[in-house]
C-alpha cells in the first residue's frame, strides 16, 4: 500500500466522529480537499500527499507521533513526522497565530509550506461557504508569508486570484454591502538629478506604463501626486485622478542638479498631511503610499534633516498606516532608507539601467494594486514579506553589485 493511502487510513481513524465548523461535514473531508487541491496542482509525491492527509492529526486527534512515523517507514517516516510537527501549532508557545504563521514560513520545509498553502486555501473556501466573507478574506491574508515562500509560486498565485474572486463574488451577493476599498493617494518622489540622465527615457516609459495599467484597475479610486527633485523640487501632479493623468514627457522630467532628497520628501509628506487634514471627511484617503525613486545619496538638502524625516515617516506610518517604499540605485538603499525610518521590508536596490528601471516599475504596479485592492491585513503581509519587490530583488541579485 502506498504511503499516502496508509496516512489516509490513519487520518480516517483519527478524525472519526469529528465534524467541521458547520457541525455536519465529517472532518476527514478537509484533508481530503487539501489532497485534492494538491493533486490539481500536479503534486504526485507520496510523502507530500501523506503530510496533507495527516497535517491536523497531532493538533486535533489522539494519533501519536510514533503512529505517524510508522506510516512513512524507515525512508520517509521521520521527515513526514517533522513536516506535520511543523504544521502543528502549540498555542502555549505561539498564542499569536500570525506570529506562528511567520515562523512556519521562515522555518518549515518546502513540502510543509506547500501543504500549508493548500490547507489555508481550502479553509478559506469553507468560510465562504459558511457565509463569513470577512473571516475568509482575513484568514487568507494571514497566510501571506506562507504563500510568498511556498514552492509552486505561480500555481499558488493563480489559485489565490481565483479564491479572491470567489470572495468578491460572495461579498457582492451578500445582503450587507461590502465596504468600499476607498481612496488611495499615491505620492511619487522622483529623482531628476544629473546622474539619472541616462535613464530619462526608461523612467518616463516605466512611469507611464505603470499608471496606464492602473487606469484599468477596477477597485478603489486612485489619485496621483508627483514631485520631481534635484537640488530643488517641482510638483508635476497634485491629487490627479489616475484616469485623467496625461503621459509624462521629457518636457516635465528634465535632468540636472544635485540630490536634495530630504527636502523633497519633507515637502511631499507635508503636502500629503495638509491635504488629509483639510479634505472633506468623505474625500480623505483610506490608503496613502509614498514611492521614493533615487539613484544617489542625499547631498543638497537645506531645510530638512535626516531626523526630521525620520520623525515624519514614523508618525504617519504608526498613527495612520501610510506606506513608504524606497527604491535606490548605486547606494546602500537599506542604510539610506533605514536612516529616515523606512523599514527594510519596504526597501529595494535596483540596477541603474533600463532593465532595472523596468523591473522596479513592474514591482510598483503590484504594490499600488495591493494598496487599492487588498485589505489592510493582506497588503501589510505583502509588504512585510517583501513580496512586492520580487522582480527588482531578483534582477539585482543577478546583475547588481553585492550588498
Amino acid at each position: 500500500m502506498k504511503i499516502a493511502d496508509k496516512m489516509k487510513l490513519l487520518a480516517e481513524h483519527g478524525h472519526a466522529g469529528q465534524f467541521r465548523k458547520d457541525g455536519k461535514t465529517p472532518y476527514i473531508e478537509h484533508p481530503r480537499a487539501v489532497v485534492a487541491l494538491l493533486v490539481k496542482w500536479g503534486v504526485t509525491d507520496e510523502p507530500t500527499l501523506a503530510v496533507a492527509w495527516g497535517h491536523d492529526l497531532l493538533e486535533d486527534t489522539d494519533v501519536t507521533e510514533d503512529e505517524i512515523r510508522l506510516v512513512g517507514g524507515r525512508r520517509h517516516g521521520q521527515a513526514i513526522l517533522a513536516d506535520i510537527q511543523a504544521l502543528t501549532r502549540d498555542k502555549t508557545v505561539w498564542p499569536d497565530k500570525k506570529a506562528w504563521l511567520r515562523e512556519v514560513a521562515r522555518t518549515a520545509s518546502p513540502r510543509a509550506l506547500l501543504v500549508k498553502a493548500a490547507d489555508r486555501i481550502c479553509n478559506t473556501r469553507d468560510f465562504i461557504a459558511l457565509g463569513d466573507v470577512a473571516k475568509a478574506r482575513n484568514y487568507l491574508a494571514e497566510a501571506a508569508p506562507v504563500f510568498a515562500l511556498a514552492p509552486e509560486t505561480e500555481t499558488i498565485a493563480k489559485e489565490l486570484e481565483t479564491v479572491r474572486a470567489e470572495i468578491d463574488e460572495a461579498e457582492a451577493a451578500s445582503p450587507v454591502a461590502a465596504p468600499e476599498t476607498g481612496i488611495t493617494e499615491l505620492y511619487f518622489v522622483l529623482d531628476r538629478s544629473g546622474s539619472m540622465g541616462h535613464l530619462v527615457r526608461s523612467t518616463i516609459d516605466g512611469f507611464n506604463e505603470m499608471l496606464g495599467k492602473q487606469k484599468n484597475e477596477a477597485k478603489g479610486e486612485l489619485n496621483v501626486s508627483t514631485l520631481v527633485f534635484d537640488d530643488t523640487n517641482d510638483v508635476l501632479h497634485s491629487h490627479v485622478p489616475v484616469a485623467e493623468m496625461k503621459p509624462l514627457t521629457e518636457k516635465e522630467y528634465r535632468i540636472g542638479g544635485c540630490t536634495a532628497l530630504l527636502d523633497a520628501l519633507g515637502d511631499a509628506i507635508g503636502h500629503a498631511v495638509r491635504h488629509q487634514r483639510h479634505a472633506a471627511p468623505d474625500r480623505r484617503a483610506q490608503n496613502v503610499i509614498f514611492v521614493v525613486i533615487t539613484d544617489g545619496l542625499e547631498n543638497a538638502s537645506k531645510r530638512y534633516t535626516t531626523e526630521d524625516i525620520r520623525k515624519m515617516v514614523s508618525k504617519e506610518t504608526k498613527q495612520y498606516g501610510w506606506e513608504f517604499l524606497y527604491l535606490g540605485a548605486n547606494i546602500d538603499s537599506f542604510a539610506a532608507a533605514g536612516a529616515i525610518g523606512i523599514d527594510r521590508s519596504r526597501v529595494t536596490n535596483w540596477v541603474a539601467d533600463p532593465q532595472g528601471v523596468k523591473a522596479h516599475f513592474q514591482d510598483l504596479e503590484d504594490a499600488v494594486s495591493a494598496m487599492r485592492c487588498y485589505s489592510v491585513a493582506e497588503r501589510s503581509a505583502i509588504f512585510d514579506t517583501g513580496l512586492w519587490k520580487k522582480r527588482s530583488e531578483e534582477d539585482f541579485k543577478k546583475r547588481g553589485k553585492k550588498r
